[in-house]
């Protein structure tokens, strides 16, 4: 059994990558977080599966692997390391999932029950405050953004899913600021709500 780490690394947090390599060796890494951001995933010229609304963890130096672990120096584990591959030009890049997006496929697994695959039906990507505010987001709701996180973004809505309850409520371009009163400042935010109301 793994033992998750309760605290999300920051940047600078040492860390070591461990995974299986293609001749499946082990293989390891200490590094560094580089960053925790919105994974930006390119869209398909086909109508395709394609991750959306995740953040991801980011290591300052790479290891041939096919995924694996990021741990702490006590074996702790902060996230999955998992590959993405952008569908617009075909890159291959590495991430860290965190338990939040772990939790809710695997928790239903270990209990014998069949995961369930819930979508928002809208992807977001942060958009800098600087830009939120040419395009009218108020000053009185930035600093309130401002109190809660040091990201200086706010989530603006890139694409919604045709027939899904959040095309009766929002469109493209549409900036998501706050659910039920509570500022919305990390991706983390919007996948804890969505799993608490499903």
């Amino acid at each position: 059994a793994i033992e998750w780490s309760s605290a999300l690394p920051k940047k600078g947090t040492e860390v070591w990558r461990v995974g299986l390599n293609r001749a499946d060796q082990l293989v390891s890494l200490r590094t560094e977080i580089e960053s925790y951001s919105a994974l930006r995933i390119g869209f398909s010229a086909t109508p395709r599966f394609r991750d959306s609304n995740i953040a991801g963890l980011s290591t300052s130096d790479a290891i041939a692997s096919l995924g694996g672990v990021l741990t702490d120096r006590k074996g702790r584990v902060y996230a999955l390391w998992a590959s993405f591959l952008d569908q617009r030009d075909g890159e291959r890049m590495f991430h860290g999932l965190t338990k939040h997006y772990v939790d809710p496929i695997l928790d239903p697994i270990l209990r014998g029950e069949e995961p369930a695959y819930r979508s928002l039906g809208v992807e977001f990507m942060p958009l800098p405050l600087a830009e939120a505010r040419e395009r009218g987001l108020s000053d009185a709701r930035i600093r309130e953004l401002l109190h809660k996180s040091e990201d200086r973004v706010v989530y603006e809505v890139v694409r919604v899913h045709g027939g899904s309850p959040a095309a009766a409520q929002l469109r493209d371009t549409d900036l998501l600021v706050a659910i039920n009163g509570e500022p919305i400042t990390n991706m983390v935010q919007l996948e804890d709500y969505h799993q608490a109301t499903h």
